[in-house]
């Protein structure tokens, strides 16, 4: 039974692959090559004539979904996705595509002292997002990811609970 991979490259050069037992296919084309292994992270691969010393972090790269290998003293960092994997991306389902809703908690009991974003905003991990007063300290509550203010769900000189949700980004 064939396996289907998707290997993306950092350049965004994207490879369909496919495995059945010794034999490859790359895009549809059936690959010739000749391997000898080094040790369980290094092999020697010729490929048309051409010689390539491939070495890894990890003794089986099928089961990494982002290798780092290096290729004659080239490092690349591989997107590595398995058959299950493009079937999700398929349906919509896949992860990385979706869009994630984050909400920006109170981490403790408080009053809302400013709020430092508005609706629409675009903000970035770690940005400070709003004040919160608490036991009369001024504590300023910061992104935890990259996105887009969708919605403030406090005014400024509120009170709020601990684990309130005070702003929701995407």
């Amino acid at each position: 039974m064939k396996k289907k991979y998707s290997v993306t490259t950092p350049s965004g050069m994207k490879y369909e692959v496919e495995k059945e037992n010794d034999d490859f296919w790359v895009n549809g084309d059936k690959i010739n090559f000749d391997r000898k292994s080094i040790s369980l992270f290094e092999s020697h691969f010729i490929v048309e004539n051409k010689g390539y010393l491939v070495s890894h972090n990890n003794g089986h790269l099928e089961n990494m979904k982002n290798p780092k290998i290096v290729v004659n003293h080239t490092p690349y960092q591989l997107e590595i996705k398995d058959d299950k994997d493009i079937l999700l991306e398929k349906m919509g389902l896949d992860n990385q595509k979706g869009k994630k809703v984050e909400n920006l908690k109170a981490p403790m009991p408080g009053l809302v002292l400013s709020i430092l974003v508005k609706e629409g905003d675009s903000i970035e991990k770690g940005e400070p997002v709003l004040i919160l007063e608490a036991m009369k300290m001024e504590n300023v509550l910061k992104a935890t990811s990259n996105g887009i203010v969708k919605e403030i769900k406090v005014e400024e000189k509120t009170a709020v609970e601990k684990n309130q949700v005070l702003v929701i980004y995407e």
